[in-house]
């Protein structure tokens, strides 16, 4: 009986030996996540943007003030078309600069992202979206944000406002048309000699 309980114990630890053994000599890769979000609205970087979005916003109310000073001076029927024509132009202008605002922020966060994982190759970090459960452990959102928060980033230059009446973008239209037909005539001379 003695020797029964003996090769059972053995069997059970050859058994064993193979589950527990798998991870012996192997590197797992490590699995980590960032909250994106938190990223977006707490570190610098996301205030900067913020900061930068808000002088534009305000840039392009200026424009918009300016257009419906200027369009008290056309004739009545087409100032409403011409107000929604501005307002349109300035949102979308608006959006262009809040998706690039966005995108300097992201990329940032992705050099800090990419610097913090220099020394871990096996590493992998996602978003937190990507999670339906997490440990603690793995949430790296805050190292991210202070290694972001010792860099600055640069924002593209505030936009300029033109107004144009509808004459002035057809004779701009017709100045371009003319100065191309110059150059490819110039061109054209210089390849015939």
């Amino acid at each position: 009986m003695k020797r029964f309980s003996a090769v059972l114990s053995v069997l059970t630890l050859l058994l064993a030996l193979p589950l527990a053994g798998c991870q012996f000599g192997q590197s797992e890769p490590d699995t980590y996540y960032v909250d994106i979000e938190r990223i977006l609205t707490e570190s610098n970087a996301a205030k900067d943007a913020n900061a930068h979005l808000a002088k534009v916003q305000q840039v392009l109310q200026e424009g918009m003030k300016n257009l419906e000073t200027e369009l008290q001076k056309e004739p009545a029927p087409t100032i409403q078309q011409d107000l929604q024509q501005g307002a349109a132009v300035l949102n979308n202008k608006l959006m262009q600069e809040q998706a690039a605002a966005r995108e300097i922020v992201i990329k940032h966060m992705m050099t800090q992202i990419e610097a913090w994982k220099a020394g871990k190759p096996n590493a992998f970090v996602l978003p937190r979206a990507a999670f339906l459960a997490a440990p603690d452990s793995a949430n790296i959102t805050a190292d991210i944000i202070t290694r972001m928060n010792g860099t600055s980033v640069t924002f593209a230059e505030l936009p300029k406002v033109t107004i144009q009446k509808p004459g002035d973008a057809a004779k701009d239209a017709k100045d371009a048309k003319d100065n191309k037909e110059n150059k490819d005539a110039k061109s054209e001379k210089k390849d015939k000699k």
